[in-house]
Formats: structure tokens, C-alpha cells, sequence
């Protein structure tokens, strides 16, 4: 799966969408996939307080280092799990 999801990563625009079971290993190999690729990994910091405001705001920001080409010019991952979606309205801004 790692070889898979490393081809995706290595495409322009390649962007993947990964489902199944808990604790298969879906994070790791994205994260592993990301370090082969020398990309930026982006994620969620949910707080107690998080909200659509704030869930707006980072996805402000990782838009804006999409669209400069990250730290050090590098591709970036957004990388969102099922325990961030604290509220429904997060997907409908995706």
C-alpha cells in the first residue's frame, strides 16, 4: 500500500483518499509515503474550543501554503482523520 500511495504522492496534483478499518496503518504510511516525497505534513490540533471558525482558519492557512509551495518549497499533505471531524460542517468546507 506504502508504493501506491507513494505514486499518488509523486503525481502533480496526486491526492489520495484512504478508508477502513482502525489501526491498519493508514497514517503511517501517508506519513512515510510524505517523507520519501520530502513533503510537508499538515494536520488538525483539536482543542477543546475548536471550532468552524478556527477549523476556517487553518485551512486558511494550508491553502496559503499549498498555494506558495510550503516551507521550503515543498508539496504538502493535509492529512484529516475521522476523530478530527468534531463538527459535520468541517467536510462541508472540504
Amino acid at each position: 500500500m506504502t508504493t501506491k500511495v507513494h505514486r499518488v504522492f509523486s503525481l502533480q496534483r496526486g491526492h489520495v483518499v484512504l478508508a477502513g478499518l482502525p489501526s491498519v496503518g493508514r497514517k503511517s504510511v501517508c506519513k512515510l509515503a510524505a517523507f520519501v516525497e520530502e513533503m510537508n505534513i499538515v494536520r488538525l490540533e483539536i482543542t477543546k474550543n475548536f471550532g468552524l471558525l478556527q477549523f476556517r482558519n487553518k485551512m486558511k492557512t494550508v491553502y496559503e501554503l499549498c498555494g506558495y509551495n510550503g516551507r521550503d518549497k515543498l508539496k504538502t499533505i493535509f492529512l484529516l482523520e475521522e476523530t478530527d471531524i468534531v463538527k459535520e460542517e468541517f467536510l462541508e468546507d472540504i
